[in-house]
């Protein structure tokens, strides 16, 4: 998400995590100092401001992805609950929109967040995000029709202070195979490839 950001103008800020191994590759693709180890259920979003320099209503768009476990239809149903300590990152990401008020807000997970559990985190992002000034879209993209080969399902909350269309326009793309993304290479013997000299 970050690295979309960058490349559709965005001045990357920071990124958070508490996966050691992912801030590694955050900090490899975006420097030392914008990778940062933190638990959003402990930091307070004033802390984070204030780490970063940032002013309420200064911040042009933050985007979150808390962890999909708690509602991927991969876990079964019997181990999603809707006070999955995962899922409640949520709410923690909405603090930070509240307090940090940016003026656009992009969050992204598996497409069963959108209706799981009665669809309760939809209703909440929705009135949270509201009462806060937000105009708010939420919708299920299939990656293949956006340039990614892949049948992933996803959903997008789009939130902006400035509109009352948030999601933008998305051109009608036919969807792309991995056929139409890598089928111009040529071919590989076995083995070939691997690096050896």
């Amino acid at each position: 998400m970050s690295l979309g950001a960058r490349q559709a103008g965005f001045e990357v800020v920071a990124g958070l995590d508490t996966d050691p191994i992912a801030i590694q590759t955050y900090q490899r693709n975006f420097g030392a100092e914008r990778g940062r180890l933190a638990d959003l259920a402990s930091l307070e979003p004033r802390a984070f401001a204030r780490s970063v320099g940032l002013r309420r209503g200064e911040l042009d768009l933050l985007i979150g992805g808390p962890p999909c476990q708690g509602f991927s239809k991969n876990v079964p149903r019997a181990q999603r609950t809707h006070e999955d300590p995962r899922n409640l990152l949520v709410q923690r990401f909405l603090a930070f929109v509240e307090f940090l008020r940016p003026r656009a807000i992009i969050m992204e997970n598996v497409a069963e967040m959108k209706n799981g559990f009665g669809g309760a985190f939809s209703s909440e992002i929705a009135e949270r995000l509201g009462a806060a000034g937000y105009a708010v879209e939420a919708r299920v993209l299939r990656a293949s029709e956006h340039g990614v080969p892949q049948q992933r399902r996803r959903a997008f909350f789009i939130g902006r202070r400035d509109s009352t269309r948030p999601f933008p326009a998305l051109p009608a793309q036919m969807p792309v195979t991995v056929r139409d993304a890598i089928g111009d290479l040529p071919p590989l013997a076995h083995g070939e490839g691997l690096g050896r000299d």
